[in-house]
């Protein structure tokens, strides 16, 4: 519709519960949709999105995006990475999200990233005391299952914060 903000959400199906809480109200499912690029042009038809958050670090999502997000919509990254890429390749797709994708389409891009410093770790500490950000997650872990744990997270199948306990209490 028209003049209406549309949620998007690209993941398997057994996480649709889970975000609906949250207002997204259309899905992909991003194993059935082979061409997602295509299925998001297609499914979005004459009207472009507002706005794209990659939270998974799909770099063909942000460098497709100008086909079908609206001219003055924001695509947020948020700082994800393969982590296998190494330095110098997520040193390039960052200048070719904030420099080529702003100067060739208008767009505007955003990273959002965790850089460690006291203020940034305080806040949500507050912002979680005030009730006002509930954290979901997906599975904890002992320190002893470091590697089980570092798994879930390099799987991308984590449908949320994957939590390890350090030292029991």
């Amino acid at each position: 519709m028209p003049g209406v903000p549309s949620l998007w959400e690209l993941r398997v199906v057994p996480n649709e519960a889970l975000v609906r809480r949250f207002g997204i109200d259309n899905f992909a499912h991003y194993k059935k949709h082979t061409l997602r690029l295509g299925y998001l042009i297609s499914a979005s038809g004459s009207h472009p999105l507002d706005s794209i958050l990659n939270r998974v670090g799909w770099q063909a999502l942000c460098a497709n995006s100008p086909r079908y997000l609206r001219p003055s919509g924001p695509m947020v990254n948020i700082g994800v990475f393969d982590i296998g890429d190494g330095i110098p390749r997520q040193m390039v797709r960052w200048f070719l999200n904030t420099s080529c994708l702003t100067w060739l389409s208008g767009l505007s891009y955003t990273l959002l990233s965790n850089t460690p410093n006291m203020q940034g770790v305080l806040t949500p500490v507050e912002i979680v005391e005030q009730e006002r950000l509930k954290a979901i997650l997906d599975s904890g872990f002992e320190i002893e299952d470091l590697m089980k744990a570092y798994e879930r997270v390099t799987s991308k199948r984590a449908r949320s914060k994957v939590f390890i306990r350090i030292h029991a209490e």
